[in-house]
């Protein structure tokens, strides 16, 4: 599995299904490729990492993202990746985003995950 990609699991199996409905899961992380923490940047944008899901994979998977944030809950999304994963949502669009928990082995934090398109 790439970096930067998170794989879910489920009492140590490799499948799990999605549940948009709960705030935590228990994951098994890959590597993250970058973490930032709210950054500001020039115009005083603050610069953040968030985690979008790829809806293309056989097991639960999310990818690290630049974004922006918004206010509350909405964060618009600055980076794509260079590669061949899709993204349930892409670069420029704005989306609502909540705490789950992330981690690798017996390690977990809450990170940020994209969960819909903000109206």
């Amino acid at each position: 599995m790439p970096p930067g990609w998170s794989k879910a699991t489920l009492g140590g199996s490799q499948r799990s299904t999605r549940n948009q409905d709960s705030s935590t899961s228990t994951l098994r992380a890959a590597e993250i490729s970058f973490s930032i923490e709210d950054v500001p940047e020039e115009g005083g944008m603050s610069i953040t990492t968030i985690h979008v899901y790829l809806p293309e994979e056989a097991v639960d998977c999310w990818y690290p993202v630049r974004a922006e944030h918004l206010g509350d809950d909405r964060y618009r999304i600055l980076s794509e990746p260079p590669e061949d994963p899709v993204l349930e949502f892409g670069k420029d669009a704005i989306v609502r985003c909540r705490l789950q928990k992330l981690g690798a082995g017996i390690g977990f934090t809450d990170q940020l995950v994209a969960f819909e398109i903000s109206n």
